[in-house]
């Protein structure tokens, strides 16, 4: 993407309820769209940021939304979840709208939704996001006709405890501390546990230039000061006479 962008103008949105999600739908490497709060929706794109209030109008002008009315009655729009998950569908609104705007350009969209999983025994809500994610394919259609899209449907996978290392890290305060905070002795014993993968930072390029640069010069260092202290310490009475002599005046003798 990075080559094919110093050749052409690129279109990149990746959008997520989360800010770390939306950015990793672009790798970090391009703006993201993302909930600064339940009812704001922050973008690096003018045309997809909005709020609640902006919902609340969009709904009763908006024929996407218009024809979800009697659906929308069903749910209570003072519940968080509820809230979340219409203004995560507004922002798929948003995109399916901006299509046509950018489809002359090279546009590649990375989306994801995380709302509908707590609300899954709602038939109110699963045939709301039906309604939207269908609305966004056929737009996506209509402006990309030769574009390539893929809809996935993912359950959140159940991360089992490890109950050693769960020990260990209790005992270390991790809770309180992070390991970022955690020493070196603290970290091997950690790393060293049965199961346990430690990923470390690969760390190359200028760090082992300027970290080789910084062991010369202190090793040279190290011998200039050698070479002074000898020197001085072997220094016979001509020599010193006339250190002494060439730092003070004859008026000071």
């Amino acid at each position: 993407m990075k080559v094919q962008d110093s050749e052409s103008e690129l279109h990149i949105v990746g959008a997520a309820t989360h800010e770390t999600l939306a950015k990793a739908m672009t790798s970090g490497s391009y703006g993201a769209s993302y909930f600064e709060s339940p009812q704001s929706f922050t973008s690096d794109h003018p045309d997809l940021q909005f709020t609640w209030q902006n919902l609340l109008q969009s709904m009763t002008q908006d024929d996407v939304w218009k024809s979800q009315a009697l659906r929308l009655e069903n749910l209570d729009l003072k519940s968080s979840q509820v809230e979340l998950f219409l203004m995560e569908m507004e922002y798929l609104n948003k995109v399916s709208k901006s299509f046509a705007d950018h489809k002359s350009k090279l546009s590649v969209y990375s989306l994801a939704t995380t709302t509908v999983e707590p609300l899954s025994d709602n038939e109110d809500v699963l045939a709301i996001f039906s309604h939207f994610l269908v609305n966004l394919v056929q737009k996506y259609e209509e402006a990309y006709p030769n574009g390539n899209y893929q809809v996935a449907f993912l359950e959140t996978p159940d991360i089992e405890t490890h109950e050693v290392l769960e020990s260990k890290l209790s005992e270390l305060d991790y809770h309180n501390r992070g390991l970022k905070h955690m020493n070196t002795m603290e970290l091997t014993t950690i790393c060293g546990t049965d199961g346990v993968v430690c990923v470390t930072e690969n760390k190359d390029g200028t760090y082992y230039t300027t970290y080789q640069i910084s062991v010369w010069v202190s090793f040279c260092a190290s011998l200039a000061i050698l070479a002074f202290s000898c020197n001085f310490c072997t220094l016979d009475f001509s020599q010193d006479a006339i250190l002494y002599s060439t730092w003070v005046g004859e008026d000071e003798y």
